[in-house]
């Protein structure tokens, strides 16, 4: 499976303007609520795919705006590899796709 990665936020959104992924990792390392923001962008331009956000801290108030707007999972840092396998397991078994993996680090 493919994996591409940008580091800004404009790329990440043409690049997903051009390819339909299964799959995108938000490394949300900076202000939470621009986080918040990117999803709803992310979520508008393409509603289906499985937004796993990595963040070192997210607050519950945070953590509930994000799965309002849609995530799939959000892991915090630093990474459990075997909970990270059984996200991907599940959106991959639900899908059924070998579709291909987005990631956008902040």
């Amino acid at each position: 499976m493919p994996i591409v990665v940008k580091n800004d936020f404009t790329s990440f959104i043409l690049e997903l303007q051009e390819n339909d992924y299964t799959i995108a990792f938000c490394d949300c390392d900076v202000n939470n609520e621009k986080c918040v923001n990117w999803i709803k962008v992310i979520k508008k331009l393409r509603p289906k795919i499985s937004l796993i956000v990595i963040s070192k801290e997210t607050d519950k108030s945070t953590g509930g705006k994000l799965y309002q707007e849609g995530i799939f999972n959000l892991c915090e840092k630093p990474l459990n590899k075997d909970y990270l396998k059984e996200v991907l397991s599940a959106i991959l078994t639900s899908t059924k796709s070998g579709g291909k993996i987005k990631k956008f680090e902040s």
